[in-house]
């Protein structure tokens, strides 16, 4: 996929001067596994989107612990640890695979931004899904058994178990190892999705955004 190909076809943008703009300024970046987009603390100097890979947001608890705050596998999603741009990270941001990130240099977005109307509802819109999606997570985490939140789990990252370490997934589902494993041990972790909680789901960035 060409920087074109991603704007064009995942984004949704189709003006012709907005294109040619962005196309000055962005690139597509190859991360190998556990490299960190961002650490906690830095400031931020690049807008990053998910092309294709697994990533995962996370910070330390009192007693240092890694805890996975989010993970983000659809195409044109943010990879931001903040909505704000203009405070130090609040997450350590890493890729959990090989990865294909699209980067923009934060000066440049704002500058696009002042003169594109496309681009202040994107980044607006990205805002709006990434509060909806936090709050979704800690209503499950709360309110749904870790059973439940296992089912979500494999209807809305497919595929995601067999790709990543399963700790970062028993940390993402607020449960530990041990009572993770139950549940992908089990047989009933093979049944049918058809009936899992309708919690939040991933829709195409072109229409979320």
């Amino acid at each position: 996929m060409s920087e074109l190909d991603f704007l064009r076809n995942v984004l949704g943008l189709q003006q012709e001067d907005l294109l040619a703009e962005a196309l000055a300024v962005c690139k597509l970046k190859n991360v190998p596994k556990g490299y960190k987009l961002f650490d906690t603390g830095e400031n931020p100097t690049q807008i990053c989107l998910l092309v294709n890979g697994v990533f995962r947001g996370f910070f330390l608890d009192a007693d240092g612990n890694e805890i996975t705050d989010c993970l983000v596998i659809t195409p044109g999603y943010p990879l931001m640890p903040d909505s704000n741009l203009n405070v130090s990270s609040s997450l350590t941001i890493e890729a959990l695979t090989n990865s294909l990130v699209f980067t923009l240099p934060i000066s440049d977005f704002l500058l696009l931004a002042q003169r594109h109307a496309a681009i202040q509802s994107l980044y607006q819109k990205m805002m709006l899904y990434s509060w909806g999606y936090h709050h979704q997570l800690k209503v499950m985490m709360y309110q749904y058994s870790a059973a439940e939140r296992y089912r979500w789990f494999l209807r809305y990252y497919p595929n995601v178990l067999d790709q990543i370490s399963h700790k970062y997934v028993a940390s993402f589902l607020n449960m530990t190892p041990v009572t993770l494993s139950k549940p992908i041990n089990a047989t009933s972790a093979s049944c049918s999705t058809s009936d899992l909680l309708d919690l939040f789901c991933f829709p195409d960035i072109k229409s979320a955004f």
